[in-house]
Protein backbone atom coordinates (compact mmCIF):
# COMPACT_ATOMS: atom_id res chain seq x y z
CA UNK A 1 0.00 0.00 0.00
CA UNK A 2 1.50 3.31 -0.96
CA UNK A 3 1.37 6.41 1.29
CA UNK A 4 0.20 9.43 0.08
CA UNK A 5 2.35 12.43 -1.24
CA UNK A 6 2.49 14.70 1.81
CA UNK A 7 1.20 18.22 0.24
CA UNK A 8 2.31 19.94 2.52
CA UNK A 9 1.93 23.67 2.22
CA UNK A 10 2.87 22.98 -1.75
CA UNK A 11 -1.07 22.10 -2.67
CA UNK A 12 -2.73 23.96 -5.19
CA UNK A 13 -6.63 24.04 -5.97
CA UNK A 14 -7.39 25.19 -9.16
CA UNK A 15 -11.37 25.89 -10.29
CA UNK A 16 -12.76 24.45 -13.55
CA UNK A 17 -14.01 27.05 -16.08
CA UNK A 18 -16.69 29.11 -13.73
CA UNK A 19 -16.29 27.16 -10.56
CA UNK A 20 -14.50 28.12 -7.52
CA UNK A 21 -12.39 26.50 -4.96
CA UNK A 22 -12.68 26.74 -1.36
CA UNK A 23 -9.98 25.54 1.35
CA UNK A 24 -9.41 25.72 4.80
CA UNK A 25 -7.44 23.20 6.74
CA UNK A 26 -7.03 23.86 10.46
CA UNK A 27 -8.93 26.24 12.75
CA UNK A 28 -9.54 29.38 12.45
CA UNK A 29 -10.90 31.96 9.76
CA UNK A 30 -11.33 31.29 6.21
CA UNK A 31 -10.22 33.71 3.27
CA UNK A 32 -11.98 33.90 0.07
CA UNK A 33 -10.61 35.79 -2.30
CA UNK A 34 -12.31 35.73 -6.00
CA UNK A 35 -10.56 37.11 -9.23
CA UNK A 36 -13.51 37.27 -11.63
CA UNK A 37 -11.19 39.53 -14.03
CA UNK A 38 -10.38 36.87 -16.91
CA UNK A 39 -13.37 35.40 -16.85
CA UNK A 40 -15.10 38.54 -17.69
CA UNK A 41 -13.15 39.28 -20.17
CA UNK A 42 -13.24 36.11 -21.57
CA UNK A 43 -16.66 36.45 -22.12
CA UNK A 44 -16.60 39.98 -22.99
CA UNK A 45 -15.14 39.14 -25.82
CA UNK A 46 -16.89 36.18 -26.70
CA UNK A 47 -19.81 37.80 -26.56
CA UNK A 48 -18.62 40.24 -29.12
CA UNK A 49 -18.00 37.22 -31.52
CA UNK A 50 -20.94 35.26 -31.27
CA UNK A 51 -23.22 38.51 -32.31
CA UNK A 52 -20.99 39.20 -35.03
CA UNK A 53 -21.29 35.38 -36.12
CA UNK A 54 -25.46 35.57 -36.03
CA UNK A 55 -25.04 39.11 -37.92
CA UNK A 56 -23.02 37.32 -40.65
CA UNK A 57 -25.33 33.97 -40.53
CA UNK A 58 -28.59 35.63 -40.56
CA UNK A 59 -27.47 37.63 -43.89
CA UNK A 60 -26.25 34.86 -45.30
CA UNK A 61 -29.89 32.44 -43.83
CA UNK A 62 -31.20 35.42 -46.13
CA UNK A 63 -29.14 35.82 -48.89
CA UNK A 64 -29.38 31.70 -49.78
CA UNK A 65 -33.21 31.64 -49.44
CA UNK A 66 -33.33 34.25 -51.99
CA UNK A 67 -31.28 32.13 -53.87
CA UNK A 68 -32.64 28.96 -53.44
CA UNK A 69 -36.55 29.95 -54.15
CA UNK A 70 -35.19 31.92 -57.77
CA UNK A 71 -33.46 28.97 -58.51
CA UNK A 72 -36.19 26.33 -57.78
CA UNK A 73 -37.08 24.22 -60.58
CA UNK A 74 -39.60 22.19 -59.61
CA UNK A 75 -38.83 18.83 -62.11
CA UNK A 76 -38.95 15.23 -61.02
CA UNK A 77 -35.73 14.01 -60.17
CA UNK A 78 -33.95 17.37 -59.57
CA UNK A 79 -31.38 16.65 -56.64
CA UNK A 80 -30.17 20.49 -56.63
CA UNK A 81 -33.43 21.35 -55.27
CA UNK A 82 -32.96 19.26 -52.24
CA UNK A 83 -29.57 20.06 -51.83
CA UNK A 84 -30.37 23.56 -51.65
CA UNK A 85 -33.29 23.12 -48.96
CA UNK A 86 -30.59 20.45 -46.82
CA UNK A 87 -28.18 23.37 -47.05
CA UNK A 88 -30.95 25.90 -45.86
CA UNK A 89 -31.79 23.90 -43.16
CA UNK A 90 -27.93 23.15 -42.03
CA UNK A 91 -27.56 27.16 -42.10
CA UNK A 92 -30.50 28.09 -40.08
CA UNK A 93 -29.70 25.11 -37.47
CA UNK A 94 -26.52 26.67 -37.12
CA UNK A 95 -27.92 30.20 -36.87
CA UNK A 96 -30.47 29.17 -34.20
CA UNK A 97 -27.61 26.93 -32.21
CA UNK A 98 -25.67 30.72 -32.11
CA UNK A 99 -28.69 32.49 -31.09
CA UNK A 100 -29.03 30.52 -28.46
CA UNK A 101 -24.89 30.54 -27.26
CA UNK A 102 -25.71 34.37 -26.86
CA UNK A 103 -28.59 34.48 -25.16
CA UNK A 104 -26.77 31.74 -22.53
CA UNK A 105 -23.85 34.31 -22.46
CA UNK A 106 -25.96 37.57 -21.81
CA UNK A 107 -27.98 35.75 -19.12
Amino acid sequence: MKRPRDSGSHQHNNASHGGNVFANQGSGQMNVHQDNSTVNHFRLNQRKWTGWAILVMLVADVVFFIYGATSYSGNQGDSGDGLRAVVYLLMLGVTITLVRRWFRQRL
